[in-house]
């Protein structure tokens, strides 16, 4: 999610101060990278690299330092994988899902939206979905990504996934969705006038200073979402607004996407806290060529696994997996799965 304020009348807000949740002291490797500049990490153990985006939104232009995760910046033949993560959320969402890409030489990049505690933000963000999808849009075109990519989503993050691989189909090989949102809202934004309400008292900035300790209480102690202070937790609530939220506007790239080449795979809980399971089932009966399995168990699925890899590989559009046991965390606890899945939509692709 993001954060709302007022814009200035400048064509172009370079910001000269990093983002007041981190502040970081890059040091240099050197590399050599086929898909664009390679300045060296500076976090080499997690593969993080902090590069300047520039991105147009209205009629403003940004540039943010951005901290991305990048486990191959000289490329991959086999493909590209884009994580876009959940509210609140960052490349971590992915930790469990990079190992098994990185032992198949798929790279994996991670994207960090401004205003959750990584890349830089800056106050005249909207953070709609316009301005989400401008700025990974801006990230695949700085790293000059264009063959054999895979979008996949984590909850608040699964909306914007959906759009980018709609909006860049001829690069884009599948589509990989984790306790998704659906078409209509679900129980983790309503009531709507709680989130409203908290919502109009962040942006009038003047009691921020409240809410900040408040709102990080909330969500590591009532929520249980972990957030590291109370300005990501502002962030959070304004990207849960219904005018940032376009829950219905999603329809248009789900048609998209069945004009398309990409392949899709759906894993949904049968115990998310946030997200019903049948707001899940109606929306993945929406992508053409879909088959449907279920999990009852919540420790292994083998034959889940085995059935998506199988349909996957042999050509199937859509394929969606109920795990009726689980919770909001499907990219953590079916991490093997998420890897499995986009090495065997890769796989079809490169036939």
């Amino acid at each position: 999610m993001m954060i709302s304020v007022s814009l200035f009348s400048s064509a172009t807000l370079r910001l000269s101060k990093p983002a007041r949740f981190l502040r970081f002291r890059p040091f240099r490797l050197h590399s050599t990278a086929s898909s664009s500049t390679f300045r060296g990490y500076f976090d080499s153990k997690n593969c993080l690299r902090k590069e300047t985006i520039a991105f147009d939104y209205g009629d403003r232009r940004y540039e943010l330092d951005s901290v991305i995760q990048d486990t191959l910046p000289s490329g991959s033949d086999i493909g590209t994988v884009i994580g876009l993560h959940g509210a609140p959320g960052s490349h971590k969402d992915w930790k469990y899902v990079v190992p098994h890409l990185k032992a198949n030489g798929i790279r994996f990049i991670g994207v960090n939206f401004p205003g959750f505690g990584h890349s830089q933000y800056h106050d005249d963000l909207t953070h709609d979905n316009q301005e989400r999808v401008n700025y990974v849009q801006a990230i695949l075109d700085y790293l000059n990504l264009d063959k054999n990519l895979v979008f996949i989503g984590h909850s608040r993050g699964t909306e914007n996934a959906l759009k980018m691989a709609a909006l860049n189909a001829e690069k884009t090989a599948g589509l990989v969705q984790m306790n998704f949102v659906g078409l209509r809202t679900h129980r983790g934004i309503r009531p709507e006038w709680i989130i409203k309400t908290f919502a109009h008292l962040w942006q009038l900035k003047w009691p921020q200073s409240v809410l900040r300790p408040f709102l990080a209480y909330v969500y590591n102690n009532i929520i249980k979402l972990r957030v590291p202070n109370g300005d990501v937790a502002g962030c959070c609530i304004i990207s849960m607004l219904s005018s940032k939220f376009d829950l219905p506007g999603q329809l248009e790239y789900v048609e998209m996407v069945n004009r398309s080449d990409v392949s899709s795979l759906f894993l949904y809980a049968g115990r998310d806290p946030f997200i019903e399971a049948d707001v899940s089932a109606e929306f993945v009966k929406l992508f053409d060529g879909h088959k449907h399995f279920e999990c009852e168990k919540k420790t292994d699925c083998g034959d889940a696994r085995k059935d998506v890899v199988e349909a996957l590989t042999s050509g199937t559009r859509s394929v969606a997996v109920h795990f009726k046991k689980e919770d909001h965390y499907l990219q953590k606890n079916r991490a093997q799965l998420v890897a499995e899945g986009i090495v065997a939509i890769l796989r079809n692709r490169s036939k």
